[in-house]
Protein backbone atom coordinates (compact mmCIF):
# COMPACT_ATOMS: atom_id res chain seq x y z
CA UNK A 1 0.00 0.00 0.00
CA UNK A 2 1.46 3.44 -0.49
CA UNK A 3 0.23 6.55 1.36
CA UNK A 4 1.35 9.97 -0.03
CA UNK A 5 2.30 12.56 2.20
CA UNK A 6 1.33 16.02 1.71
CA UNK A 7 1.22 17.98 4.88
CA UNK A 8 2.02 21.47 6.28
CA UNK A 9 0.62 21.76 9.41
CA UNK A 10 2.09 21.85 12.99
CA UNK A 11 1.19 19.42 14.63
CA UNK A 12 -0.66 15.81 14.10
CA UNK A 13 -2.10 14.86 10.56
CA UNK A 14 -3.14 11.32 10.45
CA UNK A 15 -1.96 9.59 7.31
CA UNK A 16 -3.95 6.85 8.09
CA UNK A 17 -7.49 5.95 9.84
CA UNK A 18 -6.97 3.08 12.67
CA UNK A 19 -8.66 -0.08 11.47
CA UNK A 20 -9.92 -2.68 13.72
CA UNK A 21 -8.12 -5.51 14.17
CA UNK A 22 -5.07 -4.61 11.83
CA UNK A 23 -1.71 -2.60 12.16
CA UNK A 24 0.19 -0.26 9.87
CA UNK A 25 3.92 -1.84 8.87
CA UNK A 26 5.21 0.65 7.39
CA UNK A 27 8.09 -0.47 4.92
CA UNK A 28 10.21 2.68 3.13
CA UNK A 29 9.66 6.05 3.40
CA UNK A 30 10.71 9.37 2.35
CA UNK A 31 10.27 12.74 3.65
CA UNK A 32 11.23 16.26 1.76
CA UNK A 33 10.77 19.48 3.74
CA UNK A 34 10.22 22.76 2.75
CA UNK A 35 12.72 24.34 5.15
CA UNK A 36 13.89 22.95 8.84
CA UNK A 37 11.30 21.04 10.99
CA UNK A 38 11.03 18.43 13.66
CA UNK A 39 9.20 15.22 12.41
CA UNK A 40 8.21 12.30 15.01
CA UNK A 41 5.47 9.39 13.69
CA UNK A 42 2.92 7.97 16.07
CA UNK A 43 0.51 4.99 16.40
CA UNK A 44 -2.31 7.37 17.78
CA UNK A 45 -0.61 9.08 21.10
CA UNK A 46 2.52 7.06 20.93
CA UNK A 47 5.64 7.80 19.80
CA UNK A 48 7.20 5.45 16.98
CA UNK A 49 10.14 7.44 16.67
CA UNK A 50 11.50 9.82 18.37
CA UNK A 51 12.00 13.89 17.26
CA UNK A 52 13.63 13.82 13.90
CA UNK A 53 15.49 17.04 12.96
CA UNK A 54 15.26 17.41 9.51
CA UNK A 55 17.23 20.36 8.75
CA UNK A 56 18.35 20.07 5.08
CA UNK A 57 17.68 17.81 2.74
CA UNK A 58 15.58 14.61 3.19
CA UNK A 59 14.91 11.60 5.39
CA UNK A 60 14.88 8.37 3.59
CA UNK A 61 13.72 5.04 4.78
CA UNK A 62 15.24 2.39 2.17
CA UNK A 63 12.42 -0.49 1.34
CA UNK A 64 13.28 -3.11 4.33
CA UNK A 65 11.38 -6.44 4.59
CA UNK A 66 11.39 -5.88 8.49
CA UNK A 67 9.69 -2.74 9.22
CA UNK A 68 10.68 0.77 10.13
CA UNK A 69 7.98 1.05 12.44
CA UNK A 70 4.45 -0.58 13.23
CA UNK A 71 1.44 0.72 14.51
CA UNK A 72 -0.88 -0.61 17.38
CA UNK A 73 -3.64 -2.58 16.81
CA UNK A 74 -6.57 -0.41 15.56
CA UNK A 75 -4.47 3.07 15.88
CA UNK A 76 -4.05 5.85 12.90
CA UNK A 77 -0.56 6.42 11.79
CA UNK A 78 -0.04 9.93 12.47
CA UNK A 79 2.94 12.32 11.37
CA UNK A 80 3.55 15.29 13.68
CA UNK A 81 5.46 18.46 12.97
CA UNK A 82 6.79 20.72 15.12
CA UNK A 83 6.52 23.54 12.97
CA UNK A 84 3.74 24.55 9.64
CA UNK A 85 6.53 23.50 7.12
CA UNK A 86 5.54 21.66 3.44
CA UNK A 87 6.29 18.14 4.00
CA UNK A 88 6.06 16.13 1.30
CA UNK A 89 7.26 12.09 0.14
CA UNK A 90 5.61 8.89 0.30
CA UNK A 91 5.38 5.97 2.27
CA UNK A 92 5.41 2.09 1.37
CA UNK A 93 3.12 0.15 4.05
CA UNK A 94 1.21 -3.43 5.01
CA UNK A 95 -1.69 -3.39 6.20
CA UNK A 96 -1.92 -6.47 8.26
CA UNK A 97 -4.47 -8.30 10.76
CA UNK A 98 -3.21 -8.49 14.54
Amino acid sequence: MEVLIDTAASGDTTLLAGAAGFRYRVRQLFLVPALAVVVTFKSGSNKLTGSMSILTGSLVLDYSEEPWMTTNTGEALIINLGAAVQVGGRLILDKVPA
